[in-house]
Protein backbone atom coordinates (compact mmCIF):
# COMPACT_ATOMS: atom_id res chain seq x y z
CA UNK A 1 0.00 0.00 0.00
CA UNK A 2 1.46 3.39 -1.02
CA UNK A 3 2.44 6.20 1.32
CA UNK A 4 -0.43 8.43 0.14
CA UNK A 5 -2.97 5.68 0.76
CA UNK A 6 -1.54 4.98 4.21
CA UNK A 7 -1.55 8.68 5.03
CA UNK A 8 -5.25 9.05 4.20
CA UNK A 9 -6.01 5.77 5.99
CA UNK A 10 -4.41 7.09 9.20
CA UNK A 11 -6.45 10.31 9.02
CA UNK A 12 -9.75 8.51 8.49
CA UNK A 13 -8.99 5.90 11.15
CA UNK A 14 -8.14 8.51 13.80
CA UNK A 15 -11.27 10.51 12.87
CA UNK A 16 -13.40 7.38 13.35
CA UNK A 17 -11.81 6.68 16.73
CA UNK A 18 -12.53 10.26 17.84
CA UNK A 19 -16.12 10.22 16.59
CA UNK A 20 -16.80 6.83 18.20
CA UNK A 21 -15.23 8.07 21.48
CA UNK A 22 -12.40 5.52 21.43
CA UNK A 23 -10.12 8.55 21.58
CA UNK A 24 -11.84 10.81 24.12
CA UNK A 25 -11.83 14.61 24.24
CA UNK A 26 -8.62 16.07 25.73
CA UNK A 27 -7.03 12.61 25.79
CA UNK A 28 -3.37 12.29 24.81
CA UNK A 29 -2.95 10.75 21.37
CA UNK A 30 -0.55 7.78 21.10
CA UNK A 31 3.02 8.89 20.39
CA UNK A 32 4.36 9.18 16.85
CA UNK A 33 6.48 6.07 17.48
CA UNK A 34 3.41 4.09 18.57
CA UNK A 35 1.42 5.28 15.54
CA UNK A 36 4.31 4.35 13.23
CA UNK A 37 4.24 0.83 14.65
CA UNK A 38 0.44 0.57 14.55
CA UNK A 39 0.18 1.62 10.89
CA UNK A 40 3.57 0.33 9.68
CA UNK A 41 4.57 3.68 8.18
CA UNK A 42 7.38 6.21 8.48
CA UNK A 43 7.37 9.01 11.04
CA UNK A 44 7.07 11.49 8.16
CA UNK A 45 3.74 9.94 7.11
CA UNK A 46 2.42 10.01 10.69
CA UNK A 47 3.44 13.65 11.12
CA UNK A 48 1.75 14.61 7.87
CA UNK A 49 -1.49 12.99 9.05
CA UNK A 50 -1.28 14.68 12.47
CA UNK A 51 -0.68 18.12 10.92
CA UNK A 52 -3.78 17.73 8.76
CA UNK A 53 -5.88 16.56 11.71
CA UNK A 54 -4.70 19.58 13.71
CA UNK A 55 -5.61 21.86 10.79
CA UNK A 56 -9.05 20.24 10.57
CA UNK A 57 -9.68 20.73 14.30
CA UNK A 58 -9.63 17.09 15.40
CA UNK A 59 -6.39 17.41 17.38
CA UNK A 60 -4.38 20.10 19.12
CA UNK A 61 -0.79 20.16 20.31
CA UNK A 62 0.76 21.34 23.58
CA UNK A 63 4.51 22.03 23.29
CA UNK A 64 6.50 19.65 25.47
CA UNK A 65 3.47 17.48 26.26
CA UNK A 66 2.19 16.02 23.00
CA UNK A 67 -0.89 15.92 20.78
CA UNK A 68 -4.38 15.76 22.26
CA UNK A 69 -7.90 15.05 21.02
CA UNK A 70 -9.97 18.19 20.51
CA UNK A 71 -13.41 18.59 22.10
CA UNK A 72 -15.94 18.03 19.30
CA UNK A 73 -19.30 19.78 19.31
CA UNK A 74 -21.90 17.58 17.62
CA UNK A 75 -23.92 20.67 16.65
CA UNK A 76 -21.01 22.03 14.61
CA UNK A 77 -20.09 21.35 11.01
CA UNK A 78 -16.72 20.74 9.46
CA UNK A 79 -16.19 22.80 6.31
CA UNK A 80 -13.52 21.75 3.84
CA UNK A 81 -11.16 24.67 3.23
CA UNK A 82 -8.58 22.95 1.05
CA UNK A 83 -8.15 25.29 -1.88
CA UNK A 84 -8.16 22.52 -4.49
CA UNK A 85 -11.62 21.49 -3.26
CA UNK A 86 -13.10 24.98 -2.89
CA UNK A 87 -12.27 25.66 -6.53
CA UNK A 88 -15.04 23.51 -8.00
CA UNK A 89 -12.98 21.59 -10.55
CA UNK A 90 -9.59 22.44 -9.09
CA UNK A 91 -6.68 24.06 -10.93
CA UNK A 92 -3.87 22.50 -12.91
CA UNK A 93 -1.37 25.35 -13.03
CA UNK A 94 -0.16 28.24 -10.92
CA UNK A 95 1.67 31.17 -12.49
CA UNK A 96 3.54 33.73 -10.41
CA UNK A 97 2.10 37.13 -11.30
CA UNK A 98 4.30 39.28 -9.08
CA UNK A 99 6.40 39.09 -5.93
CA UNK A 100 7.37 42.37 -4.26
CA UNK A 101 8.65 43.66 -0.94
CA UNK A 102 6.63 46.71 0.07
CA UNK A 103 5.82 49.08 2.92
CA UNK A 104 2.51 48.10 4.55
CA UNK A 105 -0.65 50.12 4.01
CA UNK A 106 -3.27 50.54 6.74
CA UNK A 107 -4.89 47.15 5.95
CA UNK A 108 -1.60 45.29 6.25
CA UNK A 109 -0.69 47.14 9.44
CA UNK A 110 -4.04 46.11 10.95
CA UNK A 111 -4.21 42.48 9.76
CA UNK A 112 -0.53 41.62 10.25
CA UNK A 113 0.05 43.81 13.32
CA UNK A 114 3.20 45.28 11.80
CA UNK A 115 4.62 48.79 12.05
CA UNK A 116 4.35 51.18 9.07
CA UNK A 117 8.16 51.09 8.88
CA UNK A 118 8.28 47.28 8.54
CA UNK A 119 8.49 45.45 5.22
CA UNK A 120 6.00 42.93 3.84
CA UNK A 121 6.51 40.33 1.12
CA UNK A 122 3.53 40.16 -1.25
CA UNK A 123 3.23 37.14 -3.56
CA UNK A 124 0.50 37.19 -6.23
CA UNK A 125 -0.34 34.15 -8.35
CA UNK A 126 -2.88 33.25 -11.02
CA UNK A 127 -4.46 29.81 -10.52
CA UNK A 128 -5.47 28.32 -13.85
CA UNK A 129 -7.35 25.39 -15.31
CA UNK A 130 -7.11 24.70 -19.04
CA UNK A 131 -5.19 27.99 -19.42
CA UNK A 132 -8.09 30.01 -17.94
CA UNK A 133 -7.73 31.91 -14.65
CA UNK A 134 -10.15 30.53 -12.04
CA UNK A 135 -8.69 32.26 -8.97
CA UNK A 136 -6.17 34.90 -7.93
CA UNK A 137 -4.04 34.29 -4.85
CA UNK A 138 -2.43 37.07 -2.78
CA UNK A 139 -0.11 36.24 0.13
CA UNK A 140 1.18 38.93 2.51
CA UNK A 141 3.98 37.94 4.88
CA UNK A 142 5.99 40.15 7.26
CA UNK A 143 9.51 39.97 5.85
CA UNK A 144 11.93 37.82 7.84
CA UNK A 145 15.44 36.50 7.22
CA UNK A 146 15.31 33.05 5.65
CA UNK A 147 12.04 33.58 3.79
CA UNK A 148 12.30 31.75 0.43
CA UNK A 149 12.48 34.32 -2.37
CA UNK A 150 13.36 32.14 -5.38
CA UNK A 151 10.58 31.85 -7.95
CA UNK A 152 10.46 28.05 -7.70
CA UNK A 153 9.78 28.38 -3.96
CA UNK A 154 7.12 31.05 -4.35
CA UNK A 155 5.13 29.38 -7.11
CA UNK A 156 3.05 27.62 -5.81
CA UNK A 157 3.71 27.02 -2.12
CA UNK A 158 0.93 27.33 0.41
CA UNK A 159 1.24 30.00 3.08
CA UNK A 160 1.95 27.26 5.62
CA UNK A 161 4.77 25.86 3.47
CA UNK A 162 6.42 29.29 3.25
CA UNK A 163 6.05 29.97 6.97
CA UNK A 164 7.51 26.63 8.06
CA UNK A 165 10.93 28.22 7.46
CA UNK A 166 10.13 30.37 10.49
CA UNK A 167 7.93 28.24 12.76
CA UNK A 168 6.79 24.64 13.14
CA UNK A 169 3.42 23.85 11.55
CA UNK A 170 2.38 22.39 14.90
CA UNK A 171 2.56 25.89 16.39
CA UNK A 172 0.46 27.61 13.73
CA UNK A 173 -3.18 28.55 14.22
CA UNK A 174 -5.50 29.51 11.39
CA UNK A 175 -8.48 31.86 11.09
CA UNK A 176 -10.61 31.71 7.95
CA UNK A 177 -13.20 34.23 6.77
CA UNK A 178 -15.52 34.06 3.77
CA UNK A 179 -17.03 37.02 1.94
CA UNK A 180 -18.06 38.08 -1.55
CA UNK A 181 -17.45 41.08 -3.79
CA UNK A 182 -17.63 42.29 -7.37
CA UNK A 183 -14.32 42.26 -9.20
CA UNK A 184 -12.67 45.67 -9.54
CA UNK A 185 -10.65 46.81 -12.56
CA UNK A 186 -7.43 45.21 -11.31
CA UNK A 187 -9.05 41.83 -10.61
CA UNK A 188 -10.87 41.92 -13.96
CA UNK A 189 -7.50 42.32 -15.65
CA UNK A 190 -5.53 39.67 -13.75
CA UNK A 191 -8.44 37.20 -13.78
CA UNK A 192 -9.10 37.68 -17.50
CA UNK A 193 -12.66 38.99 -17.16
CA UNK A 194 -14.30 41.04 -19.89
CA UNK A 195 -16.69 42.58 -17.34
CA UNK A 196 -16.91 42.58 -13.51
CA UNK A 197 -18.10 39.27 -12.06
CA UNK A 198 -19.00 38.25 -8.49
CA UNK A 199 -16.17 36.62 -6.56
CA UNK A 200 -15.91 34.47 -3.47
CA UNK A 201 -13.18 35.86 -1.23
CA UNK A 202 -11.32 33.61 1.18
CA UNK A 203 -9.21 35.32 3.88
CA UNK A 204 -6.79 33.10 5.80
CA UNK A 205 -4.74 34.54 8.66
CA UNK A 206 -2.09 32.28 10.18
CA UNK A 207 -0.79 33.20 13.63
CA UNK A 208 1.49 31.71 16.25
CA UNK A 209 0.29 30.45 19.63
CA UNK A 210 0.55 33.98 21.03
CA UNK A 211 -1.93 35.15 18.36
CA UNK A 212 0.74 37.17 16.54
CA UNK A 213 -0.07 37.09 12.79
CA UNK A 214 2.53 35.39 10.61
CA UNK A 215 0.82 35.79 7.25
CA UNK A 216 -2.37 36.83 5.50
CA UNK A 217 -3.61 34.94 2.42
CA UNK A 218 -6.43 36.45 0.35
CA UNK A 219 -7.85 34.30 -2.44
CA UNK A 220 -10.33 35.58 -5.02
CA UNK A 221 -12.32 32.79 -6.71
CA UNK A 222 -14.74 33.22 -9.61
CA UNK A 223 -18.22 32.62 -8.24
CA UNK A 224 -19.11 29.88 -10.73
CA UNK A 225 -15.82 28.13 -9.89
CA UNK A 226 -16.36 28.00 -6.11
CA UNK A 227 -17.87 25.31 -3.92
CA UNK A 228 -17.91 24.70 -0.17
CA UNK A 229 -19.06 21.46 1.42
CA UNK A 230 -19.92 20.97 5.08
CA UNK A 231 -20.35 17.72 6.97
CA UNK A 232 -21.49 17.24 10.56
CA UNK A 233 -18.82 16.19 13.04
Amino acid sequence: MGEYTKYTEIIENIKQKIQSNIYKSNELLPSEKELCTEYSVSRRTVRRAIIELVEDGYLYTVPGKGTFVHVLNKDNYEVNFRLGDIIYKGFDKSELYEATILSPDVYLVYNLQVAPTDKVLRIQSQLKRDAQVVAFDVKNIPYFLGIPLKEENLNYNSLRDILKNKISQYEMTEEIYLSSMMADDFLCRVMQMEAPEPLMVLDIIISDRDKIPLGWNKIYIKWNESEIKGVSV
